[in-house]
C-alpha cells in the first residue's frame, strides 16, 4: 500500500513543476472490493467467521492517457486484493476457500461522457490478466488444519462504467463499477492432490471508489 501511495504522490507532485495547458494524464488510487459468485462473502458474518469487515488489504492503481482525438483514452491498471476466510471450526467444510490473493493487469479504452458540470460518465472496455494464489481447507488431521495450496492463471475480458465527480482542476473523485469474465484459466495443483470439486468463478464484479489525479 505505501508502495501504490508513494507511486500517486510522485506523479501528483510533477504537475506543479511540468503544467500542461490540457491534461492529457491522469493516475488514481482506489479502494476496491469484489462479488465472486463462488459463496464467498462480501462482508464477513461475525457469526460465522468470528469477526466482521470488509477485505483488509484491497487496493488499486492506474494510469490513463489521453489519444490523439482528445476524447477517448487508453488506461493500465494493477489491482492487489489480499483476505481471509476462516470461519468458526463448526462451520469449517471440506473444500472451503480460506484465504485468497491475487494481483491482476488489465488495459483498457474509455470515453468520457460528461453529464453536468463537473459530472462525468466513463464508459469502457478491455482485456485483464490475474495471478492467484488461493489456500483451501481439505480437513482435520490431529487438531491441525490440511490445507492445499493452489495457484492459476486467469485471463478474460471487461466492461466498466466510472462515475467522476471533479472536485479541483487537477483532483477528482471516481466511483467504479467493472464485470469480468474470464474465458481462459490455468490451473495448477500439488502433484500429490487431485483438483477439488468446487470449481474457481469465471465472473466478477468489482466495486471501487479512490481519488485520481490529471496532469
Amino acid at each position: 500500500m505505501k508502495i501504490l501511495i508513494c507511486i500517486f504522490f510522485v506523479f501528483a507532485g510533477n504537475t506543479f513543476l511540468y503544467s500542461q495547458k490540457v491534461l492529457k494524464n491522469n493516475i488514481s488510487l482506489s479502494y476496491n472490493s469484489y462479488t465472486f459468485f463462488d459463496n464467498s462473502p462480501f462482508i464477513k458474518s461475525k457469526s460465522i467467521y468470528g469477526s466482521s469487515a470488509l477485505p483488509h488489504f484491497n487496493y488499486g492503481l492506474s494510469y490513463q492517457r489521453m489519444l490523439k482525438d482528445g476524447k477517448n483514452k487508453i488506461g493500465f491498471s494493477c489491482n492487489i486484493y489480499d483476505n481471509d476466510y476462516y470461519k468458526l471450526p463448526q462451520y469449517q467444510q471440506a473444500g472451503d476457500l480460506i484465504k485468497r490473493y491475487f494481483m491482476d493487469f488489465s488495459i483498457d479504452f474509455s470515453h468520457r461522457l460528461g453529464i453536468y458540470k463537473s459530472i462525468y460518465f466513463i464508459p469502457s472496455f478491455g482485456l485483464v490478466t490475474r495471478l492467484n494464489h488461493e489456500y483451501i481447507h481439505v480437513n482435520y488431521y490431529r487438531w491441525e488444519w490440511n490445507i492445499l495450496s493452489h495457484d492459476y492463471i486467469n485471463v478474460g475480458a471487461q466492461v466498466g462504467l466510472d462515475f467522476q465527480y471533479k472536485l479541483y482542476k487537477y483532483i477528482c473523485i471516481d466511483a467504479r463499477l467493472k464485470a469480468m469474465k474470464f474465458l481462459y484459466i490455468a490451473e495448477q495443483y500439488p502433484e500429490n492432490h487431485h483438483p477439488m470439486e468446487k470449481k474457481t468463478s469465471t465472473n466478477n464484479i468489482l466495486y471501487s471508489i479512490g481519488i485520481s489525479y490529471s496532469f
